[in-house]
């Protein structure tokens, strides 16, 4: 690679990107979470399209909206709050990058919002990656930025 050669969001990304259905239950993102070791999960059509993004916070604040789960003193209610959907729960739209982006422009947009991963997509918008704060931390410390 030249010096000042742009590096591509699709050179960088990570693939293995867990996913889930927007109607999928909060309970099962959370699982899948928990599994995978996730602080966040893309929310995708049945044909792989980015419809939005899950955070843990997005469930945090689904839960604080539930009337029960705002007048509990504890948390010991929230695990029997009525299931809530995906949909119910996402940020849209999801902020994403084009897999030929310029990670340089994809990590100020991260850093402009202050989100710890972008979703990266084809041109038909289909997720193929993830692209993480570390992955944009790393390349720069190797001088790849």
């Amino acid at each position: 690679m030249q010096c000042g050669e742009l590096i591509r969001a699709l050179e960088m990304m990570k693939t293995h990107v867990q996913r889930v259905s927007p109607d999928a239950q909060l309970t099962e993102a959370v699982d899948l979470m928990d599994l995978y070791q996730v602080s966040a999960l893309p929310v995708v059509s049945e044909t792989g399209t980015l419809m939005g993004i899950l955070t843990e916070r997005d469930i945090v604040e689904a839960l604080l909206r539930v009337e029960s789960a705002i007048k509990e003193t504890s948390f010991t209610k929230w695990g029997k709050v009525s299931p809530t959907l995906v949909r119910e729960a996402m940020s849209t739209p999801a902020l994403f990058v084009e897999e030929g982006a310029d990670v340089r422009s994809a990590a100020l947009l991260m850093l402009e919002r202050g989100l710890k991963r972008i979703p990266v997509v084809s041109s038909n918008m289909e997720i193929i990656g993830v692209l993480n704060r570390i992955d944009v931390l790393q390349a720069l410390f190797e001088g790849r930025l």
